[in-house]
């Protein structure tokens, strides 16, 4: 008489990549995001807002075209925003027209 052999199989779910090909999804979307930070980094832009005659304009609203993110001159005329490098500044104030600047 022959012995019966009982032998489980593991159970693979048909939507989900074998092991194999989750290490390589993994590294795949890891190195997707790293370089997606590297495209987004900012630096401090400086300045100082004037009008035509020199004279600061205290006050003027200075904002990231797009974003959430600004900042408000002080009374010199002075601001500091991080942006990116290929980012718009939104300058505004009352009594003057808006003024956009690449960065």
């Amino acid at each position: 008489m022959q012995r019966l052999l009982f032998q489980q199989k593991m159970a693979t779910h048909k939507h989900w990549p074998q092991p194999k090909y989750s290490i390589a999804l993994l590294l795949t979307l890891l190195l997707m995001l790293l370089s997606g930070i590297a495209f987004t980094q900012t630096s401090k832009i400086s300045g100082r807002i004037i009008n035509e005659s020199g004279d600061p304009i205290p006050r003027a609203s200075v904002i990231l075209k797009g974003t959430t993110n600004g900042t408000t001159a002080d009374e010199n005329g002075a601001f500091e925003i991080n942006a990116s490098a290929n980012g718009v500044l939104l300058i505004s104030s009352i009594g003057y027209l808006p003024y956009q600047k690449p960065v």
